[in-house]
């Protein structure tokens, strides 16, 4: 099972907001927020937060067995 633990990870470390965040990557705040709670990130989100925070995509999904 893919995880987006190391988003929170990363997104922590970056000492921003969630409003700010939403803002620099381009997805609306509610779903920042909806990803950090543990739902389903969509490739057209992590590319997008991959570019915000300046990391590769393996930095902000895992794999997990289930």
């Amino acid at each position: 099972m893919i995880t987006c633990n190391g988003f929170r990870e990363q997104f922590f470390q970056a000492r921003t907001t969630q409003i700010r965040f939403a803002m620099l990557s381009g997805v609306h705040p509610s779903r920042v927020s909806k990803i950090l709670n543990g739902d389903v990130m969509s490739m057209t989100e992590l590319d997008k937060f991959c570019k915000a925070l300046k990391c590769q995509p393996g930095d902000l999904i895992e794999w997990e067995e289930a």
